[in-house]
C-alpha cells in the first residue's frame, strides 16, 4: 500500500478513535449524573413515602380516638340523659288527669326519641363501615401492586444473576447477537440514556406533587386531631352536666 495512503487511513483512524473516546466520556460523565439523580429521587421518594406511612398511622389514630373513644363517651352520655329523663318522669307527682296524661306522653316520646336517634346513628355507622370496607378494599389491591413490585425485583435480579453466571463462563458477547463496534456500542448506551432522562424528569415531577399533597394531608390530620380532642372536652363538658343533673334528682325528689 501507498505510504500516503498509509497516513491518511491512519489520521483517520486516530481521529475516529478520539472522537470515539470523548464520546464515551460524555457518556460516562452522563451516566454518572443519571446516578446522582436516581439516588436523589430515592432519597426523596423515602422521605415521602415515611411521611404518608405516618399520615397512615396517625388516621388511624384519629379514627380510633373519634369512633371508639369520642363516640363511646358521647353514646354513655346519651344514655345517662334518658335514665335522668326516666327518674325525672317516674318522681313526678302529678296534679291532674291532665299533668298524668303528659307525663305518659313525655316518657313514650323519650323512648320514641332515643329510638329514632339510636336509627340515624345506625345508618350514619352503617355508611362508615361501607367506606371502610371500600378502603380496605382499596388497600388489598394496593398489597397487590407492592407484591406485583417485589416479583419485577426478583425477576430483574434474576436476570442479572444469569448475566454474571454467563460472564463467570467468558462468555462476554451474548450468543445470538450481533457483533457491534466500539462507536455502535456507545450509541446503544445514548439511546438509553436519554430514555432514562426522560423517565427521570417524569418520576421528579411525580415525587414533588406526591410530597406536597403528603404534607398538605399531615397538616389536614394535625387540625383534625385537634378537632378531635376539642369535641372531647365538649363531651367531657356534657357528661358533667348530666352528673349535676342527676343529682338534682336526688335532692329535688
Amino acid at each position: 500500500m501507498d505510504k500516503t495512503v498509509k497516513n491518511i487511513l491512519s489520521d483517520l483512524n486516530t481521529e475516529s478513535k478520539e472522537k470515539s473516546n470523548q464520546v464515551a466520556k460524555e457518556v460516562e460523565k452522563k451516566l454518572f449524573s443519571l446516578g446522582c439523580d436516581v439516588y436523589s429521587n430515592e432519597t426523596l421518594i423515602f422521605k415521602t413515602q415515611w411521611t404518608i406511612e405516618e399520615n397512615r398511622r396517625m388516621i388511624l389514630n384519629n379514627y380510633h380516638s373519634a369512633f371508639s373513644v369520642n363516640t363511646k363517651l358521647a353514646n354513655n352520655n346519651t344514655k345517662e340523659i334518658f335514665q335522668n329523663r326516666e327518674s325525672i318522669l317516674s318522681k313526678y307527682n302529678v296534679a291532674s288527669e291532665v299533668e298524668k296524661n303528659y307525663v305518659d306522653f313525655l316518657q313514650t316520646k323519650a323512648h320514641l326519641d332515643l329510638l329514632e336517634h339510636r336509627i340515624n346513628l345506625n345508618k350514619d355507622v352503617l355508611e362508615i363501615s361501607n367506606d371502610m370496607s371500600q378502603i380496605n378494599k382499596q388497600l388489598i389491591n394496593l398489597n397487590k401492586k407492592i407484591m406485583k413490585i417485589n416479583s419485577d425485583i426478583v425477576e430483574f435480579n434474576k436476570k442479572q444473576i444469569e448475566t454474571n453466571q454467563r460472564l463467570l463462563k467468558g462468555n462476554i458477547i451474548e450468543k445470538d447477537k450481533d457483533v457491534l463496534s466500539r462507536q455502535q456500542l456507545i450509541e446503544e448506551n445514548k439511546k438509553l440514556i436519554l430514555e432514562l432522562e426522560k423517565k427521570i424528569k417524569e418520576n421528579e415531577k411525580e415525587i414533588y406533587k406526591v410530597s406536597e399533597n403528603s404534607y398538605e394531608n399531615a397538616n389536614k390530620i394535625l387540625r383534625n386531631r385537634n378537632e378531635i380532642l376539642e369535641r372531647r372536652d365538649s363531651i367531657s363538658n356534657n357528661s358533667d352536666s348530666i352528673q349535676m343533673n342527676k343529682s338534682k334528682i336526688f335532692y329535688h325528689f
